[in-house]
């Protein structure tokens, strides 16, 4: 290394420093730092991010849907969604609202995620209070007695695979057909 570039080195090293521990001070950022980390981020990869559903509003929103049937990795999909988020709102320049549906099995699930000076948060639906059997139920007495379904019987049936039930997944969503076919 020839002198001139220790010497850019050093000099580069004290503007750092001063930088660090005299300006951010003197801006009331106050923090005790460790060192410095790399102030370029280069990352290249092909990323598909399929999201569940998306929905233009009539006040120029983009309402964003996600459905979770696990609970196992909610902080990694909490990070994802942020991602959606984040590339959707800048791609369409709109605000991005994003649900969250949980099946039934997921009663609570962490909603919030502490990003620093932001916390990004999701709306979530919990499906707990609903009951896959009961639905089956109501919808088999209505037809039974010749009543026609109601666009109501019709999106409860089309939910049952993320309720709760005492039947399998695999069941619920065979019931659930044959009732929608009926």
């Amino acid at each position: 290394m020839t002198n001139v570039a220790k010497h850019e080195d050093a000099v580069m090293k004290m503007g750092f420093d001063y930088f660090r521990d005299t300006i951010l001070r003197t801006l009331n950022i106050n923090y005790e730092f460790v060192d410095g980390t790399p102030t370029e981020v280069v990352e290249i990869h092909i990323d598909n991010l399929y999201m569940d559903y998306n929905f233009l509003t009539t006040e120029d929103r983009i309402v964003h849907i996600e459905f979770q049937t696990t609970n196992d990795h909610i902080i990694d999909d909490l990070l994802r969604f942020r991602v959606y988020e984040a590339l959707l709102a800048r791609k369409e320049k709109k605000k991005v609202i994003t649900y969250v549906i949980f099946s039934g099995e997921i009663e609570n699930a962490k909603t919030e995620l502490d990003c620093g000076i932001n916390t990004y948060r999701v709306n979530p639906i919990y499906l707990t209070g609903l009951d896959a059997d009961e639905i089956f139920r109501t919808v088999k007495v209505k037809l039974e007695a010749g009543e026609r379904l109601s666009e109501e019987d019709f999106a409860n049936l089309t939910l049952t695979p993320l309720m709760k039930s005492k039947m399998s997944r695999k069941d619920v969503i065979k019931k659930a057909i044959i009732f929608k076919c009926w």
